[in-house]
C-alpha cells in the first residue's frame, strides 16, 4: 500500500501549502450582513409597508390631547400654518365617520400622519389622539415623540359642550349607560333621559384633568389664543425642541380670528341649570378642582 501523496496529511484537507490559501479564499466570500434594525414604531408591517415608510421616513410626531371644546380646532389650523408643521385637527374621527375607514389611534395613527408628511420637520394632531395611547406612542417612538395636553376655563368649556351635545344628542353618538353610577352620589336627572345623561357625561368629562396632568405639560388655551411666547414655548415642547416658532410669526398666529363654532339647534351658550350645579358638585372632584386652581382657573361662586 502506497503512502499518501506528499506526506501523511489527509488528502481530504489537501497539501499544507494550500491550506491558507483555502482559508484566504473562504475569508474573502461576503457573508451576509444583519438586517437593520426597525424602529418599534415600524414593528410588524409588512415588506411594502415598510419600504413606503423608509421611503418616506418620519422625523417627529406629536399629540396635543383634549377633550375638545377649548380651541382645539383653531390651535390645529395655527399649528398647520407653520411652515415646518403638518397638523391636523382628529382627522382619525373624520376618516372613520365620513370617509368609512377604520379608526386608528396611537401607534398606527401617528405613523400614518408622520409618513405622510416627511417633508416637514414635525407632524401630529389635536383632539384625536387618547390619553390612553401616551404611554404606547412614548415606547414606540422615544425622543421623535412630543406631547401636551390642553384645556380651557372648565364652566366655560362646559357650556361649548353642552351646545356640542345639543346638536348632536338625535344620532346617539356617545356611550353615556356608566353614569348611572352618578346616582350613587345622589345625583339626581329631573328626568332620565339621553339629553339629560349628555350632561353628566360632560359634567364627568371635568374630571379627565387627574389623568391629563400625569401624561404632560397642561395648556390653557385662553393663553395660546392670545399670548405670542405661550404660542412659541408651545410649539418648542410638542416639536422637542426641532421646529422653532419665533415672536412675529406667533404675534400673526394669535391675531388670527377665530375658529367659528357649530350651529346649535338651541342656544350657543346653554345655561347651567340648578340640577346641572347639583351634580357638578357631587361628580367633579376636589382633586380636579386643584388642579384647575393651580392653572389660575377661578372656582365658580355656586362650589
Amino acid at each position: 500500500m502506497l503512502p499518501a501523496h506528499g506526506n501523511s496529511q489527509d488528502a481530504r484537507h489537501g497539501p499544507p501549502s494550500l491550506q491558507g490559501a483555502t482559508a484566504a479564499v473562504e475569508d474573502a466570500r461576503p457573508r451576509a450582513s444583519a438586517a437593520p434594525a426597525v424602529p418599534p414604531y415600524l414593528a410588524g408591517l409588512e415588506a411594502e409597508r415598510l419600504l413606503v415608510c423608509e421611503n418616506y421616513p418620519i422625523k417627529n410626531v406629536f399629540a396635543v390631547v383634549s377633550w375638545g371644546c377649548a380651541a382645539t380646532q383653531w390651535l390645529a389650523r395655527i399649528l398647520n400654518s407653520h411652515p415646518n408643521i403638518y397638523c391636523v385637527p382628529a382627522a382619525n374621527y373624520f376618516r372613520s365617520h365620513i370617509g368609512g375607514t377604520p379608526y386608528l389611534d396611537g401607534v398606527e395613527y401617528l405613523r400614518v400622519l408622520g409618513t405622510q408628511a416627511s417633508a416637514f420637520a414635525a407632524a401630529g394632531d389635536v383632539h384625536g389622539v387618547s390619553a390612553e395611547a401616551v404611554l404606547k406612542l412614548r415606547g414606540a417612538f422615544g425622543n421623535r415623540f412630543g406631547c401636551a395636553v390642553v384645556v380651557r376655563e372648565p364652566i366655560a368649556r362646559l357650556r361649548s359642550q353642552f351646545a356640542l351635545f345639543d346638536r348632536f344628542a338625535g344620532f346617539r353618538s356617545w356611550n353615556v349607560d356608566y353614569v348611572a353610577r352618578y346616582a350613587d352620589l345622589g345625583t339626581i336627572l329631573p328626568v332620565d333621559t339621553y339629553e339629560n345623561r349628555l350632561a353628566l357625561h360632560g359634567i364627568a368629562s371635568l374630571n379627565r384633568i387627574e389623568t391629563e396632568s400625569a401624561l404632560a405639560t397642561i395648556w390653557r388655551s385662553e393663553d395660546l389664543t392670545t399670548k405670542g411666547a405661550k404660542l412659541s414655548a408651545f410649539i418648542d415642547e410638542i416639536t422637542r425642541g426641532t421646529v422653532r416658532a419665533d415672536e412675529s410669526w406667533a404675534d400673526a398666529a394669535i391675531a388670527l380670528p377665530p375658529v367659528p363654532s357649530p350651529p346649535s339647534r338651541g342656544s350657543p351658550h346653554p345655561q347651567i341649570e340648578d340640577w346641572h350645579i347639583d351634580a357638578i358638585r357631587r361628580i367633579v372632584t376636589p382633586q380636579a378642582w386643584d388642579l384647575y386652581s393651580a392653572l389660575g382657573y377661578d372656582r365658580s361662586d355656586f362650589l
